[in-house]
């Protein structure tokens, strides 16, 4: 259960799984400002290789990636039993992606460039679908 006021939200854990070092860092300053707990992996290889040790959050990826791409991921987090929310990005607009990214279990699809707000409105709807029981709270 969430407590009154949404504090919850800051101390769920964002994953940015992003191989562009500049957009990584750009959305990573981007997300701290909103004082969002963020953690970046390079690959989709490095977020996959950690999930045992990193508890549920909310997972920000990018589609076209070296390695593994964000929609084989996507499948290999529900193969795995997670259903942690996730938000695809890409910067190449295309509907037959957006739709296998959701049939896949994509919960928002971002075209890049995208604004602040954008970001902050997507994060903020998929959030609570974390589940918070096995989200441990910050010593």
């Amino acid at each position: 259960m969430r407590p009154p006021g949404g504090s919850t939200i800051h101390t769920i854990p964002l994953y940015l799984v992003e191989d562009d070092p500049a957009v990584a860092l750009s959305l990573g300053a981007l997300l701290r400002v909103d004082n969002l707990l963020t953690h970046h992996f390079a690959s989709a290889d490095l977020f996959l290789a950690a999930l045992e040790s990193i508890p549920p959050g909310c997972v920000l990826m990018d589609i076209h990636m070296a390695g593994t791409d964000g929609i084989a991921a996507l499948q290999m987090l529900r193969e795995r039993g997670r259903p942690w929310p996730v938000i695809i990005m890409t910067g190449c607009p295309d509907e037959h992606t957006e739709q296998l990214a959701r049939s896949c279990g994509a919960v928002e699809f971002l075209y890049k460039p995208f604004g602040r707000e954008e970001l902050i409105r997507a994060i903020n709807e998929v959030l609570p679908l974390v589940p918070l029981e096995q989200v441990s709270s910050p010593a």
